[in-house]
């Protein structure tokens, strides 16, 4: 919702294509969700990980912004890092609040307030 106005009125964009820029991120961010799930099923990387590793990636997003890098793949990278972000964490709240079942509830609930 904030990124279309900002790309608008900041780079100069039309509503066209900032709605195509958001859609960028978000695809990318779709993909990051899947290739977490994939490879950490399969034992490649743990949760913690890509976690980190979205972090690290949206980071580097942030950071293509900042020193004017192109648009397009400072915004792709960027939500593949929230992507792999939001893998790694949600299910890393899964496991912590499965591993006690009588405090599953007060562990999701601290998880959401948290966020």
């Amino acid at each position: 919702l904030i990124f279309e106005p900002f790309a608008g009125h900041i780079h100069g964009l039309s509503p066209e294509d900032s709605t195509k820029l958001s859609g960028g991120k978000d695809g990318a961010a779709l993909m990051g969700m899947i290739a977490a799930g994939l490879l950490s099923h399969f034992a490649f990387g743990s949760l913690r990980f890509w976690a980190v590793t979205g972090c690290v990636l949206s980071a580097a997003g942030l950071l293509g912004f900042a020193t004017g890098l192109p648009l397009v793949p400072s915004t792709v990278v960027l939500g593949l890092g929230n992507g792999l972000f939001v893998v790694g964490a949600v299910g890393s709240m899964m496991q912590l609040a499965a591993a006690r079942a009588e405090a599953a509830g007060t562990r999701m609930g601290v998880f959401g307030a948290a966020q």
